[in-house]
């Protein structure tokens, strides 16, 4: 968006809608020490969804859907497990991504 982008189609802004549109609004206004703020808060979360080392291929994170439905219910919006042959998340990967959620400020339901 600093460089003239019309827009931004992230996952994230379905887990974190107001940040994504605070930091739309932060780069049309031209506060782009805030923005960029924000954008590094937002950074470990788009990280999460994007890249995973597996395969050889450290640019791939292959279950975004997981994460973004895992996300969702700990928002306590119901999004469901994915359907086979999809995996839900690790434990580990759970406990990350609410920490994520926590640190931007998100109420966290806990199960």
């Amino acid at each position: 968006m600093l460089v003239g982008a019309d827009g931004w189609f992230a996952g994230i802004g379905n887990i974190v809608p107001r940040h994504a549109v605070r930091l739309w609004q932060l780069c049309q206004a031209g506060d782009l020490p805030a923005a960029r703020e924000l954008w590094y808060a937002l950074l470990p979360l788009v990280n999460m969804t994007s890249i995973k080392p597996m395969f050889g291929r450290p640019d791939e994170r292959p279950d975004f859907n997981q994460i973004f439905k895992a996300g969702l219910e700990m928002l306590g919006r119901r999004a469901g497990q994915c359907r086979r042959p999809l995996l839900p998340l690790t434990d580990e990967d759970s406990d990350y991504l609410a920490g994520l959620l926590e640190t931007l400020g998100v109420t966290v339901e806990t199960a």
